[in-house]
């Protein structure tokens, strides 16, 4: 019976679960639980029932207990405890040490049941490369050691990378219409275009807790849906915990938070069934520019060596899809064209068709397209004396109205030094200067 029990059950990382049967992805805690009981039962002590043990202990990292029936918090509660009897947990006496070339790196004695775990962090450039780490311990009860790496890698992948967790990250244009993705995958876009950045994973196995990380482009800004009411999905989010939260999957999905920080957008979710999951976002482009695309992460908050990488890449903006020296002149009677008709109106997607009334200007001054016409040089020709003397009017016109404004602050001195009691400087003031600029 208990080998019928070991070939249901399914391994990952630091646990192992039986499934509903043969095949089967999705974890059966209350089976889960009394399979735990039956191999203590047996004495077996072998390192897949210690994943098990583990499976049955685990919690969600940061919320409030899973929710169980009473019936499966029974079994649960009976199992651990017969599983810390069996190991001598209940009144442990241990003493470990972790050292490399002669450093010590952790050190910690286990007396008693309530002891909390002791951890450690270093740089990896206060280690000896050369030198082995040992891990070494003395007394009765039972200790898991975790070693654990944080890197950044010096190259972006061009592929994803598996370690137990299957991620994709697409990049789309935003139909503002239906606030859904529309078109290919991008690999560029346009400065002021809003996006809709989607990541799929895919978990082969049932995880207790989840979190996705993407960070942003830096050509982008993620539109936080509380701020703006962006959401490409149809889940509510939560920016904390809820309790029962393990009901939350059927209720919004299996992500149910969303947390919007500086630079990545987070994702977190808890009773994460076996299957495809996607999140989205919507994100403004608004830098030009070659920037790098980084891979999202998603990762197991209680194993994090269960995890996968997205690819990753480049990714270009610029403004418009003309050259950085062209401009656009648009037609007085199109001064007020709102900002989504432009493209339609300029033609954009057309490089070598002027839109309707617009007239693409190079530096030089010349309408893009050749060289200059003999009318338009004959024109050049009769056109410049005209500025001249149009230059030249303007001039005598300004030289003429300072004077006349000389003249009127003349009058007004006069005004004020024989005014009556019932004078009005001010009024007076403005009259004549109404007066006299009409």
């Amino acid at each position: 019976m208990l080998l019928e029990l070991t070939n249901t059950m399914r391994t990952q990382g630091r646990t192992a679960y039986l499934s509903y049967g043969s095949g089967a992805q999705n974890p059966n805690f209350f089976a889960s639980s009394l399979a735990l009981q039956a191999y203590v039962l047996n004495k077996d002590g072998t390192t897949l029932v210690e994943k098990l043990a583990n499976f049955n202990a685990q919690e969600e990292v940061g919320s409030e207990t899973r929710y169980f029936s009473s019936e499966q918090l029974h079994h649960l509660i009976v199992a651990l405890t017969a599983y810390d009897f069996f190991r001598g947990n209940t009144n442990p006496s241990l003493d470990f040490s972790v050292d490399s070339a002669g450093k010590n790196l952790l050190k910690g004695s286990f007396h008693t049941a309530a002891q909390t775990p002791l951890e450690s962090s270093f740089l990896y450039e206060e280690l000896d490369e050369k030198s082995p780490i040992t891990f070494s311990a003395t007394g009765s009860g039972e200790a898991s050691i975790v070693f654990g790496t944080e890197f950044v890698p010096a190259e972006v992948s061009a592929e994803p990378i598996y370690r137990g967790m299957d991620v994709k990250k697409v990049i789309q244009k935003l139909d503002t219409a239906t606030n859904k993705p529309t078109g290919p995958a991008l690999t560029s876009a346009k400065a002021g275009d809003l996006v809709v950045v989607t990541i799929q994973v895919v978990l082969p196995d049932y995880s207790a807790a989840v979190d996705i990380v993407d960070p942003v482009i830096g050509a982008m800004d993620a539109l936080d849906d509380n701020i703006y009411g962006t959401s490409s999905d149809n889940f509510q989010y939560y920016a904390y915990p809820r309790f029962y939260d393990y009901w939350s999957w059927y209720m919004w999905g299996a992500f149910s938070q969303k947390e919007f920080l500086v630079d990545r957008v987070v994702f977190h979710g808890q009773n994460i069934w076996a299957g495809t999951h996607s999140v989205s976002y919507n994100a403004l482009v608004n830098t030009d520019g070659e920037f790098v695309l980084p891979p999202a992460k998603a990762f197991d908050t209680f194993q994090p060596e269960l995890m996968g990488l997205s690819a990753g890449g480049k990714f270009v903006t610029k403004s418009l899809t003309q050259s950085d020296a062209a401009s656009w002149c648009l037609k007085w009677e199109h001064r007020e064209l709102q900002m989504d008709a432009l493209p339609a109106y300029l033609n954009i997607q057309n490089p070598s068709t002027n839109g309707p009334d617009v007239v693409p200007i190079t530096p030089d001054g010349a309408q893009s397209g050749g060289s200059l016409s003999q009318g338009q040089i004959i024109g050049l020709a009769v056109g410049i004396p005209l500025a001249a003397l149009v230059l030249i009017a303007i001039v005598v016109g300004a030289f003429k109205f300072m004077q006349g404004r000389s003249e009127k602050s003349t009058a007004l001195k006069e005004a004020k030094s024989s005014k009556p009691e019932w004078f009005d400087q001010k009024k007076l003031y403005l009259d004549v200067e109404t007066t006299g600029d009409s």
